[in-house]
């Protein structure tokens, strides 16, 4: 692996990208993949980037890359994980005296 995932925390609505870069012969052979409670659904196949738009709740997880073989094994899987940021809103407040 040239280069993991890595953890991306984006806000409500925001985009968030996901690279994992493989020795070039192992390329067409890296697919992405969510790690969701009980369940591995495929999201992707044969790129090294995966883009999460306009990203919401429902979003936030665990991501994979997984790379593998013409012999269909896997040889590495790195994740990463979506956060969603909250947004922090400052209220300020006027008093009249």
């Amino acid at each position: 692996m040239l280069q993991s995932p890595r953890n991306v925390s984006v806000p409500e609505g925001g985009r968030a990208t996901f690279t994992c870069r493989t020795h070039l012969e192992l390329h067409r052979h890296t697919s992405w993949v969510r790690l969701m409670e009980g369940e591995i659904v495929e999201l992707s196949e044969g790129t090294e980037a995966f883009t999460v738009e306009n990203a919401t709740e429902e979003d936030a997880g665990v991501y994979a890359c997984v790379v593998g073989t013409d012999e269909g094994h896997i040889q590495v899987r790195e994740c990463a994980t979506l956060l969603l940021r909250m947004h922090s809103y400052s209220q300020t407040r006027h008093i009249r005296i």
